[in-house]
């Protein structure tokens, strides 16, 4: 399954290609491990959509999807063809629903600025909510309205700097928050860090732990050569990103809405090639037993 950056004022619903399973609204969480077909067309205000991107979030869990303000991360994506329809497996839940027009990149990355978002209703002021709680759901006609401008929801900021072990800002930095570091896919997203390797993050008020990635080109885990840093932790990364946490200590920041925390600094490491890692731990094992 691939997802897509999506990354414009207009609208801050991000597409990732990093963490590919979601979490779920209180419905998921006692049918977990359900998935239902869900099958439809895509409709505007004045007749057919035609190919594009749908977006699915569930609802009652983290921020409302036109909220420009908070950059959150579809639980699912699919695509629509030139009629109109589309076809997803998908965990069962309820779900608001976001839509992009046009031929998007299948790939992670920066979009073209020319798509149009709109978000499903039942009218112009009412959302429309998606069940999905059978093996098989036919959605019918969908309705999609274009996005308007809504005022900011309750939030707390993250503010930080991102450095390497040596201490100089990278630049081009992502910072991902998630509220669980087993699950695959994060809920929020940063801009891009800047030359002082600054970040800002705008949160939902709660506990997030923070993953900085330099590379959203990629599938999967951090690659060789790639920076890849967790708030709180300070030691050098293992292979495919691996940490050395203590279990005892809790790495996520927190807040409530309107707090600000100005130091979320986060430092990076590059991800060592697996063979030359290899070579080291065995030269490090070789030394200890010199000294015994």
């Amino acid at each position: 399954m691939m997802y897509v950056i999506f990354i414009r004022r207009a609208f801050t619903v991000i597409f990732v290609a990093l963490f590919l399973t979601g979490m779920g609204a209180s419905l998921n969480s006692v049918v977990a491990n359900q998935h239902g077909q869900v099958t439809g067309r895509v409709l505007n205000s004045e007749g057919l959509h035609a190919s594009g991107t749908l977006a699915f979030f569930h609802a009652g869990r983290g921020s409302n999807p036109d909220d420009r303000s908070l950059q959150r991360i579809p639980d699912r994506t699919a695509m629509v063809d030139e009629q109109g329809r589309f076809a997803v497996q998908i965990q069962y839940g309820s779900y608001l629903l976001g839509y992009f027009p046009g031929e998007q990149k299948t790939s992670p990355g920066l979009p073209e600025n020319t798509f149009a978002p709109s978000l499903a209703g039942k009218s112009e002021k009412e959302p429309y909510v998606l069940i999905v709680a059978t093996p098989q759901t036919d959605a019918g006609d969908i309705v999609f309205y274009p996005l308007k401008e809504r005022a900011p929801s309750p939030a707390f900021t993250v503010e930080g700097t991102v450095r390497s072990e040596s201490g100089k800002p990278i630049r081009g930095i992502t910072v991902i928050a998630k509220t669980d570091l087993n699950t695959f896919r994060p809920q929020y997203i940063s801009s891009k860090t800047d030359r002082s390797g600054k970040y800002t993050l705008r949160l939902p008020s709660g506990k997030y732990y923070l993953l900085a990635r330099h590379r959203l080109n990629t599938y999967g885990r951090p690659v060789t050569g790639e920076y890849f840093g967790i708030w709180g932790v300070a030691a050098p990364a293992g292979e495919f990103g691996w940490f050395p946490m203590n279990k005892e200590q809790d790495y996520r920041v927190s807040g409530t809405d309107g707090e600000i925390m100005t130091d979320a600094d986060i430092i990076v490491y590059k991800i060592p090639d697996p063979t030359a890692q290899e070579e080291r731990l065995r030269l490090e094992g070789r030394k200890k037993s010199e000294k015994k």
